[in-house]
């Protein structure tokens, strides 16, 4: 737990525009716990129920598809 909390303090001022979690409680509260220090206070969160369900990044940046974008993938 701590390891989130210091991990959310080390992203505090990195802008994130969302955020991808699997439903398991784990994955949820290292989530919350490193969002809880993060400066913008309202990070939309996308919880997955499966590992399967997960978004399509094909043809937005083939080099890297976490580019366009700030994202936290926990727990997946």
């Amino acid at each position: 737990m701590q390891e989130a909390y210091e991990a959310g303090k080390r992203l505090e001022y990195v802008p994130i525009d969302v955020v991808f979690c699997s439903q398991m409680d784990r994955a949820r509260t290292t989530m919350s716990l490193a969002l809880s220090v993060h400066s913008s206070k309202k990070t939309p969160v996308v919880q997955h129920r499966s590992p399967l369900d997960k978004p399509s990044f094909d043809g937005v940046n083939d080099k890297n598809p976490y580019d366009f974008v700030g994202i936290i993938v926990v727990g997946g």
